[in-house]
């Protein structure tokens, strides 16, 4: 006589909290690279706020909704240059790093354009004043 066995499925949400664990365990190791990321922007968005503020420009719920998009667009960035990188690349080709690089340059950019508008003051350009004056007093001959 023959007899069957039947394969057990485990419920749904057991498999669901498996895939979940599974993909949060794949994407680990980029979770400093959204921090960064994610502590850029919000500064950006403060300073943008403020500049909106100071300019007296509507803060409108499109522009809010912008900035929802652009932060998806950057975690969703990041993430897929790390399965490109873990998947068809070489461990020695670090395109997800070189895209968070990049995201975060635009990102200290733009604060920095928010903080010269609401100063009035091109920081940049009265840093390397400072150190160049400060340089110069420090090797002058005596």
């Amino acid at each position: 006589m023959l007899t069957y066995t039947y394969m057990k499925i485990p419920p749904l949400d057991q498999l669901l909290g498996q895939a979940l664990s599974l993909t949060l365990a794949y994407f680990l190791p980029i979770r400093p690279l959204i921090y960064a990321v994610l502590f850029l922007f919000f500064m950006d968005w403060v300073l943008g706020v403020w500049r909106s503020v100071k300019n007296r420009r509507k803060l409108t719920s499109y522009r809010f909704r912008k900035s929802v998009s652009k932060i998806t667009t950057y975690i969703i960035c990041i993430m897929s240059t790390w399965v490109m990188q873990k998947t068809f690349l070489p461990d020695w080709v670090p395109i997800a790093h070189l895209a968070a690089g990049y995201i975060a340059w635009t990102e200290l950019v733009s604060i920095y354009e928010n903080a010269s508008d609401i100063s009035n003051k091109e920081l940049i350009k009265n840093l390397l004043a400072l150190l160049k004056k400060n340089f110069d007093n420090y090797f002058k001959p005596q």
